[in-house]
């Protein structure tokens, strides 16, 4: 079994002590211990630790609530707090950190054992769920067609590029917003805008289907033929906790359609035009013929002579 490494953040030389034998002890690799939070900014990129615990009071000018800050920027590694007592203001700030867990002073073997290893899973459990959303939004950015999710409120929480391109707006400009702020859609025939949020509930199968069509008006004022369908964000315990529009640019096949359309009626004009003149040269022709026939003189009947 591979063992964790733990980067030790303590300000009381005796206490950090303690603490690494008591780590070791218990089967970890105390990597490095630290009494400031600007000596562990400098060693966390050489020694790489799967965990830190952090002192919330510190010496120098960075507190353990300002270097967790700071790590949760530059790097995914999981926290937990030392702590003795701590007056109120500091420990709002060390919950707004999201701390994997706290360990109380005087340390309890059993207690930082139980501990690290819960911080451990969670952030086990975190790093696979953020790598498979990193992945389902690098599918979701790379698909041609435009998805926007919505939460139960019908606000935007998610846009990918498709959708950013077709809208004229940026994920970064809607998030929060209504939908009907960002999308509008009309309808091809009656040229009526569409109330996205009562359309949508309209659409309560699992499967998506991208069965309507709609002009979409973009930011800019241009406007391009869409096909769209909704389809219920369910979460774990089959709740509905959103809903995902989905649509896609149908300009080109529109135009097509609508040229075909156009060089078929021309076609049948054409065609009607044929028969016409067929009918009218087959009836100058049967005037003609009557005409013809009128004027050519009546033959005598041949006469026989006798011997």
């Amino acid at each position: 079994m591979v063992k964790s490494k733990i980067l030790v953040v303590e300000d009381e030389s005796i206490v950090a002590t303690d603490l690494k034998i008591m780590l070791e002890n218990i089967g970890y690799i105390v990597t490095h211990v630290t009494s400031t939070g600007e000596k562990a900014l400098q060693k966390l990129a050489e020694i790489q630790p799967d965990l830190i615990l952090m002192d919330i009071q510190l010496e120098g000018l960075l507190d353990g609530v300002t270097v967790t800050e700071l790590i949760q920027k530059e790097y995914h590694i999981p926290v937990v707090y030392l702590t003795a007592y701590s007056d109120e203001h500091t420990l709002d700030r060390a919950k707004k950190t999201e701390p994997y867990g706290y360990i109380l002073k005087p340390f309890v073997e059993r207690e930082i054992h139980t501990t690290i290893q819960t911080a451990l899973y969670k952030h086990q459990i975190e790093s696979k769920l953020r790598k498979r959303e990193q992945w389902l939004a690098t599918i979701l950015d790379s698909i041609g067609d435009a998805v926007i999710v919505l939460n139960t409120e019908g606000q935007v929480t998610f846009m990918n590029p498709m959708a950013e391109k077709l809208t004229g707006y940026s994920q970064r400009e809607v998030i929060s917003h209504d939908i009907s702020q960002v999308l509008t859609m009309i309808d091809e025939k009656q040229r009526q805008p569409i109330n996205i949020n009562r359309l949508k509930e309209e659409f309560d199968s699992d499967s998506l289907s991208l069965a309507k069509q709609a002009i979409l008006q973009a930011r800019s004022g241009a406007e391009v033929f869409i096909e769209y369908g909704f389809t219920p964000l369910k979460g774990l315990s089959e709740k509905i906790e959103g809903v995902v529009l989905v649509f896609r640019n149908i300009t080109k096949r529109k135009n097509a359609e609508l040229e075909l359309r156009r060089n078929l009626a021309l076609l049948h004009d054409t065609y009607k035009q044929m028969i016409m003149y067929a009918l009218n040269l087959n009836r100058v022709l049967e005037e003609r013929k009557q005409t013809e026939k009128s004027a050519s003189p009546h033959q005598e009947p041949e006469h026989t002579t006798l011997p």
